[in-house]
């Protein structure tokens, strides 16, 4: 909840900003084993001792872009359809309450390789949440777009979300 919480202060203050001049930066994560590429350089930092998170603010604030995975303390079997279905939904309403209950406009199940997904928009003061959950045996993992509609719907929020890639090998 606190992630949430720093999270939206930072997209409403707006600390970081992307220059938009500034060339992709692709970022590999051994620890977190994914890949991802930000229009710009990021700010990458530790999450509650277990967990890593990279972020970019752009448009002067008042938009952002941020991956960020949670490791789970035991491996889980994401086959579980009962649990993964439970962690999606305290996961979303988690998000409502942080953000002030905005309106869910989207919510898509699916799958990346064999691993569920799930993508959530929630039209928030100022724009959209865009967000994808995907859970691993080893952990959650968030890929976020947030700002105006434009923005989020934008070439460059679309080149950041499909460039997310996960490895599942161990």
């Amino acid at each position: 909840m606190r992630l949430l919480t720093g999270l939206t202060l930072m997209f409403l203050v707006g600390t970081i900003a992307a220059d938009e001049a500034t060339a992709w930066t692709k970022i590999i994560s051994k620890k977190g084993k994914y890949e991802v590429s930000f229009p710009g350089k990021v700010i990458e930092k530790a999450v509650d001792g277990n967990g890593l998170q990279t972020m970019l603010g752009a448009m002067d604030g008042k938009a952002l872009y941020m991956t960020q995975v949670n490791f789970f303390s035991a491996t889980v079997d994401p086959s579980n359809k009962d649990w993964v279905d439970t962690k999606f939904k305290t996961t979303r309403d988690a998000f409502v309450k942080t953000l002030g209950n905005p309106k869910v406009l989207a919510e898509t199940n699916g799958l990346m390789g064999e691993l569920p997904t799930k993508d959530v928009d929630l039209e928030v003061v100022g724009g959209i949440y865009r967000a994808r959950w995907i859970i691993s045996p080893k952990g959650f993992y968030q890929i976020l777009i947030a700002g105006p509609k434009d923005f989020v719907d934008g070439k460059d929020a679309k080149k950041f979300m499909e460039s997310f890639k996960l490895d599942t090998t161990d």
